[in-house]
């Protein structure tokens, strides 16, 4: 299993971590496990990521194309290294995005409606979050999905 260790410096005039680089090598490819660490050298702050991945799996699409996993690919790796987020608990959170009941989502996924809260109660776990508001207003935080 590979590891790769990518420290992003803070960038201060967009008051964020640049992530392009990682949000490039991670787009095709699978994350196993990561850890992250914060830290400060010389007065400025560093994102370390450690990401243990692996080849990122064919698409399993019945009728192939292009469909709701194509979009939004770099929201889900953004995902995926900030919180831990699967690529189908992406997929939810870019679908409960557009204001869709879980209904909806299942439809659209072709998953249960059970399934859809599944997804979403690990979500809002691992987003720290207990309702669909305060998962958007997260995810306008990080300027996902919107």
């Amino acid at each position: 299993m590979p590891i790769r260790v990518f420290t992003i410096p803070f960038d201060p005039e967009r008051e964020r971590f640049p992530d392009r680089d990682l949000n490039e090598f991670l787009r095709d490819k699978t994350i196993n496990s990561r850890k992250e660490d914060f830290f400060s050298r010389d007065g400025r702050d560093y994102w370390t990521v450690f990401i243990d991945y692996g080849p990122a799996p064919e698409s399993a699409g019945a009728g192939g194309g292009s469909g709701p996993t194509d979009a939004g690919a770099d929201e889900r790796i953004r995902l995926q290294t900030a919180f831990g987020i699967t690529v189908r608990e992406a997929e939810v959170i870019r679908e409960l995005s557009t204001g869709r009941t879980n209904r909806e989502i299942g439809t659209r996924l072709n998953i249960s409606e059970r399934t859809v809260k599944a997804h979403v109660a690990k979500v809002y776990a691992k987003m720290n979050v207990d309702n669909k508001v305060a998962l958007v207003n997260k995810l306008n935080d990080y300027r996902l999905f919107g």
